[in-house]
């Protein structure tokens, strides 16, 4: 997403910039408003993914668990 706006961007002070010299101002300000908005928007997105990932893990103490074998037989009758 940064990429296109980038490239657009500068596409348009290319073929604009020469003729007005306040164009690029409006470029960078749409264009920084438009990749804010992206990120703004996909940020609870990336927060629930991270959430159901890592949350869990992140609290709970982790424990060492060791297998003991059954030693106990059962008494046959």
């Amino acid at each position: 997403m940064a990429t296109i706006m980038v490239a657009f961007g500068a596409a348009l002070t290319l073929v604009v910039g020469h003729r007005f010299d306040w164009a690029p101002i409006p470029i960078v300000l749409f264009g920084c408003i438009t990749v804010a908005l992206f990120a703004l928007l996909q940020l609870p997105l990336f927060v629930d993914m991270v959430r159901s990932t890592y949350w869990p893990r992140v609290f709970r103490k982790q424990s060492l668990r060791i297998m003991k074998p059954n030693n106990k037989k059962k008494k046959e009758n």
